[in-house]
């Protein structure tokens, strides 16, 4: 014990009988680098085993098929934390999925997510208890949300387990995938340049 205090006085006198300061670094946030193969990102969001919470996926398979140029397009079971993953370090994001909001089956709408609220209510069609519109507001909150956020939604009618999609909402795939694609042709030429 004595050896140890008389080499810590020795450590204090040879440092001018002053303590050593402790620095504490904090980790620079920095914004995520967009790392995705494409500068598109298109989510069909929806489950094919739950008839018209399929629609978003119809959509995405539609889109891939068509081979857009510059665009990822991927599959989703509209799982939050998922989503949020799937988007982080995204410029550009195009959410396909099913809505719940009172309108005519097969209707579609279209929110500017980046510039406007999603109405949690919307999505609670979903099996999961926080969803796409969670993933859109908690990443607003973390100022995560990609620069160019936009969600399709197409009014569902049914959501039961292992039935296919009623015919009206079927009937909406081909259009809703046409809006996205036009929305994509349409994007700003700095994105659409990457996309060369």
């Amino acid at each position: 014990m004595r050896s140890s205090a008389g080499s810590a006085r020795r450590t204090r006198r040879q440092a001018g009988g002053r303590k050593p300061k402790r620095v504490l670094v904090r980790p620079r946030r920095t914004r995520p680098v967009c790392s995705r193969s494409a500068p598109v990102l298109v989510i069909g969001v929806g489950n094919l085993a739950r008839a018209d919470d399929g629609v978003g996926v119809l959509a995405a398979r539609k889109l891939k098929a068509a081979g857009l140029r510059g665009t990822e397009i991927v599959e989703a079971s509209g799982e939050s934390a998922g989503l949020m993953e799937l988007w982080r370090g995204a410029e550009s994001v195009i959410l396909v999925d099913a809505i719940q909001s009172g309108a005519r089956p097969g209707t579609i709408r279209r929110l500017d997510a980046r510039n406007e609220r999603v109405p949690a209510g919307l999505f609670h069609c979903s099996t999961h208890a926080l969803g796409v519109a969670e993933a859109v507001e908690l990443s607003r909150l973390l100022g995560q949300l990609p620069p160019h956020l936009v969600i399709y939604g197409v009014e569902g009618r049914r959501f039961g387990v292992g039935r296919r999609p009623t015919p009206v909402v079927a009937a909406s795939v081909a259009e809703v995938a046409r809006r996205v694609q036009r929305e994509i042709e349409s994007m700003p030429p700095r994105i659409r340049a990457r996309a060369k």
